[in-house]
């Protein structure tokens, strides 16, 4: 009965179809469409999670285009993925058997030098320390071993699930006609997270609770890894490969906590394809670079509310120039105490 003062349809948006819960169960997530809960895994046992918040997506951009083609629209795309639990289809899960053997310090290189070889990272760029607390690959037991290498397993068939589905909505927007013309805006919203601890975990309520789980008893769950029957998540030590070059996981502010990737995709607006870019920029602005390339103003004031100003800046001006400076020079982290100070490259 509300009141619905701060949900999405009272914030700028004219539908919804979103989950509300933290570690949403992929495969039987309560849904909200609107401002009614549904269960719309009822009846259907080959639900997840991605694949109907993409069906939902397709779903508004087919009907929006059919009805008025010329009005252009904005989509916000939050996926479970790739938050634990990392659910996926089991034969996603199976597809990446035994590509994770060689352990996370063989990963860890084996990223990096990828890295260096696709321009992602400078040439003389030196990979960090790894973290002294996590135990090396090769001092683990085969049964850890086997383990942990399963846990990873389950993550990459998540995000390669994941990945179909978003590759269904570009798909969507093609046959609609409205993908050159679309600016689309990915990334993820830290970095890849250490909260499974020294050893991962079957439930990751245990985490919440400061409880590390047994071997023996993430083992048992070996065979169902992934499926619903895991609220799972992955060892640190895979976080650690997931955050190469960098040091630490989310929730620290180092850079391994807060530096993520940024895909932008726009043919119709936007010259160089395939192109790498390295100008500094921070989640917030990529509100005022919407704006800018709309060429939209700032409203001072939406139905008499005076609006809090923008603090981000438009990195427009980097997108067809790859030499262009800097225009933002300086930003404040924190969480949980935790400080970080980014100034002029340093």
């Amino acid at each position: 009965v509300g009141p619905f003062k701060y949900w999405p349809t009272n914030d700028g948006f004219d539908h919804t179809y979103t989950f509300m819960a933290a570690d949403a169960n992929n495969f039987t997530p309560v849904m909200w469409a609107g401002h009614e809960p549904i269960e719309p895994s009822r009846g259907n046992p080959d639900y997840h999670l991605s694949t109907d918040l993409a069906d939902k997506a397709i779903h508004y951009l087919s009907g929006h285009v059919s009805i008025a083609p010329e009005r252009p629209f904005f989509m916000f795309w939050a996926p479970g993925g790739m938050h634990a639990p990392h659910h996926a289809p089991p034969e996603y899960i199976e597809k990446y058997k035994g590509k994770f053997d060689m352990g996370w310090d063989e990963a860890r290189v084996q990223i990096h030098k990828r890295q260096v070889e696709m321009g992602v990272i400078p040439a003389d760029a030196v990979l960090s320390e790894r973290t002294e607390q996590i135990p090396t690959w090769d001092s683990l037991s085969d049964d850890e071993k086997r383990l942990y290498a399963r846990q990873m397993e389950a993550f990459a068939g998540q995000l390669d699930h994941l990945d179909n589905e978003i590759g269904r909505m570009v798909a969507a927007l093609e046959r609609l006609g409205k993908l050159d013309n679309t600016l689309i805006i990915l990334t993820s919203d830290n970095g890849s997270s250490g909260e499974g601890g020294l050893s991962g975990s079957h439930n990751e309520v245990l985490i919440i609770n400061g409880q590390q789980t047994e071997l023996e008893e993430n083992l048992a769950r070996y065979d169902v890894w992934g499926s619903e029957a895991t609220n799972n998540h992955f060892h640190a030590g895979w976080a650690m490969a997931g955050n190469t070059p960098f040091k630490y996981f989310k929730q620290i502010v180092h850079r391994g906590g807060i530096q993520d990737p940024l895909i932008v995709h726009w043919p119709a607006g936007i010259e160089a394809q395939g192109e790498l870019r390295t100008q500094y920029h921070h989640i917030i602005d990529i509100g005022p670079t919407i704006m800018d390339v709309l060429d939209l103003e700032f409203m001072e004031e939406i139905d008499g509310i005076k609006q809090m100003p923008f603090d981000g800046t438009s990195f427009a001006y980097s997108v067809n120039d790859a030499d262009a400076p800097d225009q933002r020079t300086r930003q404040y982290y924190e969480q949980f105490g935790n400080r970080a100070m980014y100034l002029d490259g340093w």
